[in-house]
């Protein structure tokens, strides 16, 4: 059953989202570019309308991203306290917390790679820990099309690559524990150095390090399968 610690995690990481997504100024952002659409000619120039629509449901996905995580923890806070008067039993709190943790890990990750130089700090991290090799040596493949790694690197601001990426990363992160998930997330998402992930955790700059690689290693793995 899900512990008084895990849950403050919980709301923590949470309430970390709000302010690194800036989930307030987004809604507004969103009100003023939803009224551009609203002017009489703006489907007369297709490709800006188009680009102005885009935008919107950008910004819609980070605040519906976001409004579902936070559902999801007020949701295993009742269901804390409900447990406590015998109201739910344990398998329904546990099923609240594996959706609310879930959500939240989605939507972390989603924001560590939401820029180009973030899936690449990622990228290069795992292609640091092997042995050089080929542009055209393929990361993954479904037995037909294999992802190769220069099609990790075109020079495009658009990708359908970028999503197989992020999909094979969200899925390789899923087999680490939660200290290497807590690494890379304060590593990767948050931006510190090992010293304060080793002050954060309570241990030392070179078993960071090493669980760092550590985890690395297993996500290339699992990359790789």
């Amino acid at each position: 059953m899900i512990t008084q610690e895990q849950l403050k995690d919980c709301a923590e990481r949470r309430d970390a989202l709000r302010r690194y997504l800036d989930i307030d100024n987004r809604r507004i952002e969103l009100e003023e570019e939803e009224l551009r659409t609203h002017v009489p000619d703006f489907w007369e120039h297709p490709k800006e309308a188009q680009a102005q629509m885009k935008k919107i449901k950008d910004i819609q996905g980070w605040i519906t991203g976001f409004e579902e995580v936070d559902k999801a923890v007020e949701e295993l806070t009742l269901g804390f306290d409900f447990i406590k008067e015998g109201l739910i039993e344990e398998p329904e709190l546990d099923a609240l917390a594996a959706d609310a943790i879930s959500k939240i890990e989605r939507l972390e990750l989603r924001n560590m790679l939401r820029r180009e130089e973030d899936r690449m700090d990622v990228v290069l991290a795992l292609e640091a820990i092997q042995d050089p090799v080929s542009l055209f040596e393929p990361v993954c493949s479904d037995g037909s099309d294999a992802l190769c790694i220069v099609d990790q690197v075109k020079d495009e601001r658009v990708r359908d690559e970028d999503w197989v990426q992020d999909i094979a990363i969200s899925d390789a992160m899923g087999h680490l524990n939660e200290r290497e998930k807590k690494i890379l997330r304060m590593r990767f998402f948050e931006g510190r150095t090992q010293m304060e992930v080793a002050g954060e955790i309570g241990i030392s700059q070179a078993q960071v390090s090493r669980l760092e690689k550590h985890a690395l290693m297993n996500m290339r793995k699992h990359l790789g399968e």
